[in-house]
């Protein structure tokens, strides 16, 4: 790591998503020696990492979390907070972890701070909820608060007594006015136009949200934005 600190993680797969694995790790050196955290292995740390995207998507989260916290204090709503991952290069793999892991000398991979609670997904990036409340408030406001650019999905994470603690969100966004986009302009979770009508298709709007502007017109559903991401996963890696 930049600061010279060391971490050693494990490499048996403590949890698993598309695009990645997560591996649980401490700091053996540095100011946070003996803390415990998360390292997130990915399939393809050029994907992961085009234009600074696994980083910067949370970057953008936080902002836009911070800034909902702000807008929510005269409304009864949990503030929430997003994890901020930190990139580190591997420098050494052991036969082990080159069985279990993608991971190889030279690659990134991120570390973050480890959840010990509950660790629920509250809104899946397909657009599927939890439950209504706070967080699918949120992704509404966030297609509002960026002018109907974007929108901030795949919330999970911890809900705490008095905050949520998130990590690994995913952006939704939609084609620039000269209609030129890069379908992978946020990582390959962004399913643009599909992934932010899927997520309104089933979001019920409180009174917070309710006059925040929505699409004119919702044709597709979370099953279309899973096809959505299938079709990704294969053009990426089939």
């Amino acid at each position: 790591m930049k600061n010279g600190a060391i971490v050693r993680y494990s490499c048996v797969v403590f949890g698993r998503g598309e695009y990645k694995t997560a591996h649980l790790g401490e700091y053996v050196s540095g100011e946070h020696a003996r803390k415990s955290v998360v390292v997130k292995v990915f399939r393809s740390t050029e994907k992961a990492f085009k234009n600074g995207n696994t980083v910067r998507i949370t970057r953008i989260a936080r902002k836009l979390a911070a800034e909902f916290n702000e807008f929510k204090k005269t409304n009864s709503i949990t503030p929430l907070e997003f994890l901020m991952p930190v990139a580190a290069t591997v420098t050494r793999v052991s036969l082990f972890s080159c069985f279990f892991t993608n991971s190889r000398l030279g690659d990134v991979v991120t570390i973050e701070d480890r959840i010990f609670g509950s660790y629920e997904k509250f809104v899946s990036n397909n657009g599927t909820l939890l439950y209504h409340g706070t967080l699918s408030t949120f992704v509404h406001w966030t297609y509002w608060k960026t002018k109907q650019k974007l929108m901030i999905v795949d919330l999970q994470g911890e809900r705490q007594e008095h905050k949520y603690i998130l990590t690994d969100p995913a952006i939704h966004s939609v084609r620039n006015n000269d209609n030129v986009r890069d379908e992978d302009a946020y990582g390959e979770l962004d399913c643009g136009v599909i992934g932010i009508e899927a997520f309104f298709s089933t979001h019920k709007c409180d009174k917070i949200c309710s006059k925040l502007p929505k699409p004119a017109n919702i044709r597709y559903t979370p099953a279309d934005c899973e096809r959505e991401m299938r079709r990704k996963i294969t053009r990426a890696h089939g």
